[in-house]
Formats: C-alpha cells, sequence, structure tokens
C-alpha cells in the first residue's frame, strides 16, 4: 500500500505537455522554410542583378526579370516579418502570423493580377506564376496557428509576454 505525504506540495498535473513549451516541431520547420524563402529570394535577387551587370540580358529581358522580381516581394517582405516576430512567446503572435499571411495571400493575388494584365497586353511574354500556392500556403500555415497544441501551449497562456 502507498502512503501518501499529507504534508508534501501537490503535484501540478499540467495539461501542457513539456516538450509543447519548446520552440520546435512544426513551428521550427515555419521558421526554416521563412530562412529560406529569404535566402533563395536574395540570391535571385542578386543572380538578376549580376545578369545585368555583365550584360547578360537582352533589351527587353531585363523589364522580365524586373517583373519576376516584383513577384518575389510578398514572399520576401512576408517571410522577414514573420521571422521578426515569430520566436517571442507573445499570446498575440499567432493572430500576427495569420494577419501577415492574409496580406501576404492579398499581395500574391495583387501582384498575379498585374502581372497577367502585362502578359494579356503583351507587354511581358511569360505567363505569370500561379497564386494558389500562395492559397495553399495559407491555409496549411493558417489553421496550424489557429489549430495546434504546440503553438497553444507556446503562444497562449503559458507565454511569457
Amino acid at each position: 500500500m502507498e502512503e501518501n505525504n499529507v504534508y508534501a506540495a501537490p503535484k501540478s498535473e499540467s495539461i501542457v505537455d513539456e516538450k509543447l513549451l519548446s520552440f520546435g516541431g512544426w513551428l521550427r520547420f515555419y521558421q526554416v522554410i521563412n530562412y529560406l524563402s529569404i535566402i533563395f529570394t536574395l540570391l535571385i535577387f542578386a543572380m538578376v542583378s549580376v545578369f545585368y551587370a555583365m550584360g547578360e540580358y537582352a533589351e527587353g529581358e531585363i523589364f522580365e526579370a524586373l517583373i519576376a522580381g516584383i513577384e518575389l516581394l510578398p514572399d520576401l517582405v512576408v517571410s522577414i516579418m514573420v521571422l521578426k516576430i515569430l520566436s517571442k512567446p507573445n499570446k498575440f503572435i499567432p493572430t500576427r502570423v495569420v494577419t501577415l499571411l492574409t496580406y501576404y495571400v492579398g499581395a500574391s493575388l495583387l501582384m498575379y493580377g498585374c502581372v497577367y494584365y502585362l502578359f494579356k497586353t503583351e507587354v511581358v511574354v511569360e505567363k505569370p506564376t500561379s497564386f494558389w500556392a500562395s492559397v495553399i500556403y495559407y491555409a496549411i500555415w493558417s489553421s496550424y496557428f489557429r489549430k495546434s497544441k504546440r503553438v497553444k501551449a507556446y503562444y497562449g497562456e503559458n507565454a511569457s509576454g
């Protein structure tokens, strides 16, 4: 028979698992893909700049490269803004991330519409990249930030901010 010490401090029965309080799992993966997005976008901008400086573009191709760079701006801006706020344990961060993702989808749709208009008026030759990838990206990550146990544990009532 097991004896219980009545005078000892009661053990806390936390609903939240200790490993959920850490910044890891899919939350870390989201951070890594934002870093990769910034790195690849900056590499593309650097490559376009180097090709332009070397004179590798024909007269009309530089405008095409500029339009392709403008299409990548929402990715770059949102990734930088998300990484700036992501690792701070504040209860408002998941809502801010979902808001930034909403702006990202809107900006991507706007960019698609502008480039598609330029394509239809034959100002640019290449058809714009589809915005459906942005919509799917939004659907996956916004639902993650709304429903994840790790996000609730890290940013929710256990947040230190």
